[in-house]
């Protein structure tokens, strides 16, 4: 890569965009017979012509698209193509943003998803030898996580969101399992957020086998869910949710928490979880740091919910980060406990990524009365954030650090590029550009804890329980 010019690979011209998307082999994939979009040579529209259609709404201040648009920049595409015809219709484009070309688009986000996973779980055992040797143990570790991106309101037909102040809000909800080991989606799913994630959490038990471990978000917590993972041999790691009854194992009484944890610094225990299903497993707690807790516990006490445990227990709790885990002491101390929970924080990092959107709130159906054409965008902007954002923050996060000392946040610079893409895109070549990127899109520096970047970047697990 040229230094002068750390920003070439947002170089969204026409050139780049049809080179990333012949990388991605897409129109070879349309053909086969798992997807079967176009089982023979396409006469009027190839699969990459669409999703070259697609990527170029992004780049637009008008964002969102329109069927006229695509079919408008098929058409000028098909000039390159002397067989080809030039002209197509909306309804011709409508029709090709079906079933088929929406499962060739979360083929892609899935392949994707997967690359960037397997150079970070690399990184991640590749320090010490008890890093190394984190998921030797197991041989499959599946992540299960969720995320929820607020959409425009037109959209609730397709995606139905919750209700505030009398307005019906859209809000998609994706569901992800990860296989680590082999860098796979073993499942990626869009629907509305009107299906949460304990009704998802028996989703993963046909998968299982044993010797594999779950490593999985709060969200997820439910007794039966945890005790399937334990009947398919499986092992378990999650939060812990409070008010979820701990017992000694011993006596069968139950362990008052908040009052056993004023008394230590940090806890590893064997519990039954559970007053009825008594799960056997190991309780964890490691305090977090004072700034940390009173933050969390100043906004717990501002929750506006009535429904909110404001008790003392409770907010004594919130200086502590509660793991329970079916994996023995034998395999993990409590700092490979948390290191182990870790693998999580990429998948959190790819969506915080796709929820600081690139102006996904502002999707919308521009009239089209078809739920594939609406999740042909929707995964269309995830490809092209997957594809350029993460390679654009990949080479030019060490020029920031360079000058300025501190590590570039991802989070904030896919804000950054949200609110100022075209003008990014029209001073590429401004050697004040890397600076101003660095200082708008690092991390402030913090005494007291460690951002996203240096947990996952050479802290190794010493610092795991700082």
């Amino acid at each position: 890569m040229n230094k002068s010019n750390p920003y070439e690979s947002l170089n969204l011209s026409e050139e780049t965009l049809r080179k990333k998307i012949s990388e991605l082999n897409v129109d070879n994939l349309a053909r086969s017979k798992d997807i079967a979009w176009a089982p023979r040579t396409p006469k009027k529209v190839y699969a990459s012509a669409l999703l070259f259609a697609l990527f170029r709404s992004l780049t637009r201040s008008q964002y969102g698209g329109s069927l006229l648009s695509y079919a408008s920049t098929i058409a000028l595409d098909n000039l390159a193509q002397p067989h080809s015809k030039n002209f197509l219709s909306r309804e011709s484009v409508r029709k090709r943003l079906n079933k088929s070309f929406v499962k060739l688009l979360l083929e892609l986000v899935k392949v994707l998803i997967g690359s960037k996973m397997k150079d970070f779980t690399q990184k991640l055992t590749s320090g010490s030898k008890a890093e190394s040797s984190l998921f030797d143990h197991f041989n499959c570790i599946y992540l299960q996580d969720s995320t929820c991106i607020g959409l425009d309101d037109k959209l609730f037909e397709f995606f139905k969101g919750n209700y505030s102040r009398g307005e019906r809000k859209s809000v998609a909800k994706i569901d992800l399992i990860f296989e680590l080991n082999s860098s796979t989606c073993k499942k990626l799913d869009l629907k509305g957020y009107n299906k949460n994630d304990q009704s998802a959490a028996m989703e993963i038990i046909p998968l299982l086998q044993p010797g594999n471990l779950v490593i999985r978000d709060l969200g997820y917590f439910t007794l039966g869910g945890l005790e399937a993972i334990q009947k398919a041999g499986a092992h378990f790691l999650s939060r812990y949710r409070y008010g979820t009854d701990c017992l000694n194992p011993k006596t069968g009484k139950k362990i008052h928490l908040a009052h056993l944890l004023q008394k230590k610094k940090v806890l590893d225990m064997e519990i039954l979880l559970g007053a009825r299903k008594k799960l056997k497993c190991r309780l964890i707690a490691i305090p977090l740091p004072d700034s940390v807790a009173e933050e969390k516990r100043r906004k717990a006490k501002k929750d506006r919910h009535a429904s909110a445990n404001h008790s003392e227990d409770y907010l004594l709790l919130l200086g502590w980060k509660i793991f329970v885990t079916s994996v023995g002491k034998d395999v993990w101390d409590i700092g490979q406990a948390k290191l182990a929970y870790q693998a999580r924080w990429q998948i959190e990092i790819i969506f915080k990524s796709w929820k600081s959107h690139l102006n996904l709130e502002n999707l919308n159906n521009q009239g089209q009365k078809c739920p594939e054409a609406v999740k042909s965008k929707f995964w269309a902007a995830l490809i092209f954030i997957l594809l350029f954002v993460f390679k654009f923050y990949q080479e030019i996060r060490w020029h920031g650090f360079e000058k300025t000392g501190k590590h570039l946040s991802i989070i904030k610079l896919t804000q950054f590029l949200s609110l100022n893409l075209e003008t990014v895109l029209k001073f590429l070549s401004n050697p004040k550009l890397p600076d101003l990127i660095a200082y708008c899109c690092s991390y402030e520096k913090r005494l007291n804890r460690l951002n996203l970047t240096q947990k996952f970047l050479g802290q190794g697990l010493n610092s795991t329980l700082s």
